[in-house]
């Protein structure tokens, strides 16, 4: 049976991606050995699901579009720089996601809920908002990348989280293509 490689997420709006992709940009200077995300794939993931069969696709969106029920647009900031794991040997860049209301935390609590009664169970990572920037490949240079991180800043104003959106995830030679599948708006 065909599957795809789906995930739940946040689209960063483009404004916020082009000054993510300006400071992707600045941090590349440090020629650390990361992967940067392009800049059309900047997204905040609210639950990875990996493979997922094609007949689930319309069930993930109705559960998706319940876990919703209830939930008004809310306003989330888009602020720092840091690494996951912290220490010596990161494996991701990103950059952070406050949200001091606790709204995304709740909404990706009720997205769990409503896949895990279709049997989609995600990968159990914790949840911490944030944007990956980049992946390490290795060590190169990565000291002159956390000490860059350490005097550079992101902030972005305030923006309105209006809708979530089920993602396609294609691995290819040249990179992951994304494309989005379902939109699915919060009530407003």
């Amino acid at each position: 049976m065909p599957s795809h490689r789906l995930f739940i997420a946040l689209d960063t709006p483009p404004d916020v991606k082009q000054e993510m992709g300006e400071l992707c940009q600045k941090l590349a200077s440090s020629d650390a050995d990361v992967r940067w995300e392009r800049t059309g794939k900047l997204h905040c993931t609210l639950q990875f699901l990996g493979e997922v069969d094609d007949e689930m696709v319309n069930p993930l969106g109705a559960a998706v579009h319940k876990a919703l029920e209830g939930i008004v647009p809310f306003l989330i900031s888009y602020r720092g720089i840091g690494f996951f794991p912290e220490g010596l040997h990161p494996r991701v860049v990103w950059a952070g996601i406050e949200d001091h209301a606790g709204r995304l935390a709740y909404l990706h609590k009720r997205i769990v809920e409503e896949t895990a009664r279709l049997g989609l169970i995600g990968n159990g990572s914790p949840f911490r908002a944030h944007v990956t920037l980049g992946r390490v490949r290795g060590p190169g240079n990565l000291r002159r990348l956390t000490t860059m991180t350490e005097t550079c800043t992101f902030e972005h104003p305030p923006v309105t989280v209006r809708e979530v959106v089920i993602m396609k995830s294609e691995l290819k030679y040249s990179g992951s293509v994304y494309t989005v599948l379902r939109s699915i708006p919060l009530t407003s």
